[in-house]
């Protein structure tokens, strides 16, 4: 049995624990688990779940199926009844931890894993690389951060520009209709557009201006019900 440590590109660390026998498992309560200790690691991993599946079918029914990925472990059996372990943490546990004042403890509990892992040193140069992984990836979620605000802020100042448009477009059209004696009114009043004749649901025919239904003037002119249920005008 071994252990390796890599670096994956998203400052993750990645703790490879390679051919590990499959008869050291010990079984309780449909879990296997899986303990050892040395001067640097000291690791117990519990399989429950899918995970205990895929171990009793590697044992007792010859599955075919090579691996089990239940992140952030994922188990892969070897064709000498050995099993890898591969265990994804976050690389700031280890940036921010000083082993001078005692090992790093990392406990996790998931529905197909859980584990509890202890780190009693590391390699200053691994750690140099979690530290500049982990750095490219800051400046990543801050330059994506900065696009994001931008893009927040152009579109803030697209709203005002168009609100201060529509604000004094509205207040042109209002003066503009009010020096044609064209105004609005109450939305129940009956003298309005909505119930004049010369109105066609957007412009008046007798000033040819757009109106709305709420607008009046001294123009108006009404539906007139004639003998026999007719109305005038047509």
């Amino acid at each position: 049995m071994r252990i390796n440590v890599r670096i994956t590109g998203s400052s993750k660390l990645r703790i490879g624990i390679y051919n590990v026998p499959f008869t050291s498992l010990e079984k309780s309560n449909e879990t296997y688990s899986v303990s050892h200790q040395d001067n640097q690691y000291k690791y117990l991993i519990n399989l429950k779940e899918k995970t205990y599946q895929y171990v009793e079918s590697v044992l007792y029914r010859n599955s075919k199926k090579s691996s089990r990925n239940c992140s952030p472990v994922s188990i892969k059996k070897n064709e000498d009844q050995t099993f890898n372990i591969d265990i994804q943490i976050d690389g700031s546990f280890l940036i921010n931890h000083k082993f001078d004042q005692g090992a790093l403890l990392i406990e996790q509990n998931h529905a197909q894993v859980s584990y509890r892992l202890e780190i009693n040193s590391f390699s200053s140069s691994l750690l140099g690389q979690i530290k500049q992984a982990h750095k490219k990836v800051k400046r990543k979620e801050n330059k994506k951060q900065k696009v994001k605000q931008s893009t927040l802020d152009l579109i803030q100042k697209f709203e005002q520009m168009e609100f201060i448009h529509q604000s004094q477009t509205s207040v042109n059209q209002d003066s503009f209709l009010e020096e044609k004696g064209i105004y609005l009114t109450h939305p129940n009043a009956y003298k309005r557009c909505e119930n004049c004749a010369n109105y066609n649901g957007k412009k008046c025919s007798s000033y040819n201006l757009e109106v709305s239904d709420n607008h009046r003037c001294s123009r108006f002119y009404s539906y007139k019900t004639v003998y026999g249920g007719g109305f005038s005008p047509r």
